[in-house]
């Protein structure tokens, strides 16, 4: 009995220990982070996590917490000899063996395990998020179109889709009169670009910001695709289980598909992290073309493995070939890829990359922009351009911790542009929208005239329909999307 009763103990102490050093991690590893972010990446599997990640975890909170758990232990069992002075008449001195009881090693472990718990709640609000989930609101179910119901219409000519999310991407990244914060441009291709062709301005000349539960790249990538964040996290089997991966929804995708287009998702890592993989062949059955396929196809060696799969640089080497041979087939195609190398912790700079600032990310984002702006000019050399709508979107805020500390988030924005839009006429200044947008954008962009301009939870930017921000404000529509929404978990987490 006094063995399990140790054994528990030292169970206690070890998890208390490590929830300790974990929070700690997380809190210098991700500059931005919330409940519903957490939630999902605990209960969705992190196969392909870069690397570089999984040693910044092992060798920080697991092994901060073996060895103070280790030197805890030799505290608590070790025996000390102490010389007492016992003051009577004459002074005289015996020696006495004190130990730490059991019960004061309980009152330790107590007050870590409390104060881990303690830390966990404050720092992450759970209080204030548990308490939002037992509200309902019906703020989804009165604003939701739901696409599938929405007439649609394509021109006869069906124009190609280029559609990148860009790792991370900021227009924070540039000068204070080009929307960004800082006194250089980290950013004068992407900068140039916004510019010259159509991207969507808020009063600041800054782009848009995430709304609830789009702030990662799994959702991001389902809330400009679809209209709608992952709300549930407690329900993060359905965003991506054995059966369906948010079954109610239906995406650009599924809208291409049913209007013959040939849709393929090009990553450089593995497109099972976070179930990538499992949204795009599910909703538009997309053809992945990830780490994997790239080992398979000979593009790369078997044992390749570099940041989160391989470079950005060959991605878009890739992407080049693949394309080509997109644009020889007959049908018109969604090419969609995704980019790694601005990702957190300090992006990764490539041997070809230019090192012209000071901090480490500052270099890996003007690499980018520029292997960015060079891949967009091949497109734009190729004959099927002029029938091609490019579309650069960052997928959210950087979660770098410590890069921008001196600025305040509430400044800081996701860059946008499309370029060569079948719609060349937009108001495109002084707005206020969200990822959710981007979905009914990104259809309208290559021509696609939608019944009320409105899918899922967004609104064609293109149209003069005011978006959900618009219409109600931010604040408001970010505190209805906290509350439990019913009708979001029966139609949309489960399909029924």
């Amino acid at each position: 009995m006094k063995k399990l009763n140790n054994l528990f103990k030292y169970f206690i102490l070890f998890l208390s220990l490590l929830l300790i050093f974990t929070c700690y991690w997380l809190n210098e590893t991700f500059g931005l982070l919330d409940m519903d972010k957490l939630l999902f990446h605990m209960f969705t599997p992190l196969n392909g996590t870069s690397s570089q990640m999984i040693k910044s975890y092992i060798f920080k909170p697991l092994l901060l917490t073996i060895i103070t758990f280790i030197m805890l232990l030799f505290i608590f069992n070790i025996k000390y000899k102490a010389q007492i002075l016992i003051k009577l008449k004459l002074f005289k001195s015996k020696e006495k063996e004190i130990s730490i009881t059991p019960h004061l090693t309980w009152k330790i472990t107590f007050i870590l395990l409390i104060y881990s718990i303690s830390f966990f709640i404050i720092k992450y609000k759970v209080i204030n998020y548990l308490m939002a989930n037992i509200q309902d609101s019906l703020f989804i179910e009165q604003n939701y179109i739901d696409p599938k119901n929405t007439n649609i219409v394509f021109p006869e000519k069906k124009r190609n889709l280029i559609y990148i999310f860009l790792e991370s991407m900021e227009f924070t990244y540039s000068t204070y009169e080009e929307g960004g914060v800082y006194y250089e441009n980290y950013i004068p291709n992407l900068t140039k670009l916004a510019n010259e062709e159509t991207s969507f301005r808020n009063e600041f000349n800054g782009g848009f910001t995430s709304s609830r539960s789009t702030t990662w790249t799994a959702s991001a990538i389902v809330g400009q695709t679809a209209g709608i964040g992952l709300y549930d996290p407690f329900g993060a089997n359905e965003f991506g289980g054995i059966s369906a991966y948010l079954p109610g929804a239906y995406s650009l995708g599924e809208i291409l598909e049913e209007n013959d287009y040939k849709n393929v998702f090009f990553i450089g890592s593995d497109a099972a992290f976070a179930h990538r993989g499992e949204y795009f062949s599910q909703h538009g059955n997309y053809e992945i073309r990830d780490l994997n396929y790239a080992k398979q196809k000979g593009l790369i060696p078997e044992d390749y493995y570099v940041w989160w799969g391989y470079e950005d640089s060959k991605l878009f080497e890739f992407a080049k070939e693949e394309i080509l041979e997109l644009a020889n087939e007959e049908r018109p195609f969604n090419f969609t890829m995704l980019t790694t190398n601005t990702h957190h912790v300090g992006g990764l700079i490539e041997e070809d990359c230019d090192i012209k600032f000071d901090e480490h990310l500052k270099n890996a984002i003007y690499c980018s922009d520029k292997q960015i702006y060079d891949f967009v000019n091949w497109i734009k050399e190729q004959n099927f351009y002029d029938n091609t709508t490019i579309v650069l979107i960052g997928d959210h805020l950087s979660m770098e911790p410590t890069f921008f500390n001196n600025i305040d988030n509430n400044k800081r924005t996701i860059y946008n542009v499309f370029i060569n839009p079948y719609n060349k006429n937009a108001n495109t200044t002084n707005r206020n929208y969200s990822t959710l947008d981007i979905y009914p954008a990104i259809i309208s962009s290559i021509g696609g005239t939608i019944q009320g301009n409105k899918l899922g939870l967004g609104t064609n930017l293109f149209s003069e329909e005011k978006t959900l921000y618009e219409e109600y404000g931010k604040e408001y529509v970010e505190t209805e999307l906290k509350y439990n929404s019913k009708y979001y978990k029966k139609h949309i987490l489960y399909g029924k």
